[in-house]
């Protein structure tokens, strides 16, 4: 008795069952390109989202802004990066409202074009927002990351923006 075969079986019938007898169709290879390029187009689509936005918002100014003060509160002074810029309105879904944010550019290597972007939500003060998800990525970020510093030859490897950018100014060495 083989229980492998008996178990394809008894689960074929089931789903007939189910299914009042109809015919299930294997999706076809057509279909999963289809598919694969349906997540392509949608992914271009948040890279272009991600870059209008990007282009957007002013560079940095942390004298007297609300990056500033979010900084300052995670002690972190003095930040001067390009691949920072803050947005003083923008959209928050769960908030249904347009709020301040900082935004951090995403990249596959220091030189590349923007792959997507990092942004933490703010409150009109300064504090990180108190929404589910204060920090979120705009666009595929899997193989990229945020690049602090020019390279040479060390760079250090951190868990999330505020961490890069404290070892960075602690250690005076790029950090992603």
């Amino acid at each position: 008795c083989n229980s492998y075969k008996a178990a394809a079986e008894a689960l074929r019938i089931d789903l007939q069952h189910l299914s009042n007898n109809e015919t299930f169709i294997r999706p076809s290879k057509d279909a999963a390109e289809k598919r694969r390029q349906k997540q392509v187009e949608n992914n271009q689509r948040l890279i272009n989202y991600a870059h209008k936005i990007w282009q957007a918002c002013k560079d940095i100014n942390v004298e007297n802004s609300l990056a500033q003060k979010y900084f300052t509160s995670r002690g972190i002074h003095n930040v001067k990066e390009r691949s920072i810029r803050f947005h003083p309105a923008i959209k928050n879904k769960e908030l249904n409202a347009a709020i301040p944010a900082i935004l951090f550019k995403v990249q596959v290597s220091p030189e590349a074009e923007l792959s997507a972007i990092h942004r933490i939500y703010l409150t009109k003060d300064g504090r990180k927002a108190n929404v589910m998800s204060p920090k979120m990525a705009l666009a595929r970020i899997v193989g990229s990351g945020i690049w602090f510093g020019e390279p040479n030859e060390q760079l250090a490897i951190a868990e999330g923006p505020e961490n890069a950018l404290t070892a960075r100014y602690c250690y005076n060495f790029p950090f992603v």
